[in-house]
């Protein structure tokens, strides 16, 4: 894994010239990874795609919302569908799931995967463009810990990538995107280890008082995130 040491901003800028960036978003709060995007839509001059939950291009709020953001962003939205969508067991992803029409079926949902899969890894190779994603594939605290084989592909393609994370900002009252370091994973890097790599990445981030409390010792839930401090 090569690291590249500059200020993240001048690093964007001077990269999109060259290249594209995937950003791997915390994705704490279901808004907060288009918060992500709108700032990257109005500090730099990239193209943006971003992957999203394919029920949200069904349920009538939700899909308003998105399409908004996608018109007055510029953010091209692409589908992506979870194995867990399959045979939900959480009552929330059962209510979101509902809203699939039956054409939707495994079939449909692997060929958007694969076409998000290739067209990311096209973008991240082209000036100009940046592709947002959640690498756990949804809200860190309500799903899995470990990061998508999708995104796992597309960072061992050469990609340039980058954590990302957007919060509240109390002193001047609005909404704060933080960047880490910008990174990029050789293609012979063990596959198994991405996972420790990205948490660190995340940790070093400025996260929420309270995820740094469910982590600490008194927290064993599995539900969450597991970010380490371990300097190892």
């Amino acid at each position: 894994m090569a690291i590249i040491n500059a200020p993240v901003s001048n690093i964007i800028k001077k990269h999109l010239k060259k290249s594209g960036l995937l950003i791997l978003d915390a994705h704490l709060h279901p808004l907060d990874i288009l918060l992500t995007a709108r700032h990257l839509h109005k500090n730099y001059n990239a193209n943006i795609t971003m992957a999203i939950v394919g029920y949200a291009f069904h349920m009538p709020i939700m899909k308003q919302v998105v399409n908004w953001f996608g018109r007055t962003y510029k953010i091209n939205f692409l589908p992506v569908y979870r194995k867990e969508e399959l045979a939900p067991k959480a009552w929330t992803l059962k209510f979101f799931c509902s809203f699939y029409p039956k054409r939707i079926d495994l079939k449909t949902r692997k060929a958007a995967n694969k076409s998000f899969i290739k067209t990311a890894m096209e973008l991240c190779q082209k000036p100009g463009e940046v592709v947002v994603a959640a690498p756990y594939g949804s809200t860190v605290p309500l799903f899995g810990e470990k990061v998508r084989n999708g995104i796992k592909q597309i960072l061992l393609n050469n990609s340039l990538h980058l954590t990302s994370i957007t919060r509240w900002h109390f002193p001047k009252m609005g909404f704060k995107t933080h960047f880490g370091k910008v990174y990029y994973f050789k293609p012979s890097f063990n596959r198994e280890k991405i996972e420790a790599k990205i948490q660190k990445e995340f940790f070093n981030l400025p996260l929420p008082i309270w995820l740094h409390l469910i982590k600490s010792k008194l927290f064993r839930s599995k539900a969450f995130l597991k970010v380490s401090s371990s300097k190892n």
